[in-house]
């Protein structure tokens, strides 16, 4: 979303359909250098500091995971829509008491976000709040019923 593609002379696909789903995602104020929470796509069982790198069209954008040495490639860019529930802001893991997996050079026991955009002259991206939903579970007979809240 957002790149040129390069394509046979002639080749002229019809644009896509802008729909109100996605316009809602066009004027959030999102800037290259905002940091938020992301679960890193290359460990999916931990939720990292993450940069902004590139805002794209309808709510995409680039993003870079943190806890990695700097690499000024864009390999190691991720592309993520800012409503996926993978996408968090700032704070979300201290909230839920969660370990958050700090950027490279700072200590997961020590690390706290306002130091962090100070030291890096950063802000918060506005991330969209998630929709919460009561799920129940269902249970066997003779067992208690279990729910829990699922953040879509």
């Amino acid at each position: 979303m957002g790149h040129e593609i390069l394509a046979p002379k002639g080749y002229d696909p019809p644009l896509l359909p802008s729909t109100p789903y996605d316009a809602e995602y066009e004027n959030l104020g999102l800037q290259p250098g905002m940091k938020l929470e992301a679960i890193d796509p290359l460990n999916l069982s931990a939720i990292c500091a993450a940069t902004i790198k590139k805002v794209l069209r309808r709510g995409y954008i680039m993003i870079r995971v943190d806890c990695y040495e700097d690499d000024d490639s864009g390999d190691d860019w991720f592309c993520y829509h800012i409503s996926s529930p993978y996408v968090l802001p700032c704070g979300f893991c201290a909230e839920n008491s969660v370990i958050l997996t700090p950027p490279f050079g700072y200590d997961k026991l020590t690390f706290r976000w306002d130091d962090y955009l100070r030291n890096t002259k950063s802000v918060v991206a506005p991330v969209p709040a998630k929709v919460r939903t009561h799920l129940i579970l269902p249970c066997l007979l003779n067992t208690s019923l279990g729910s829990f809240f699922y953040t879509l």
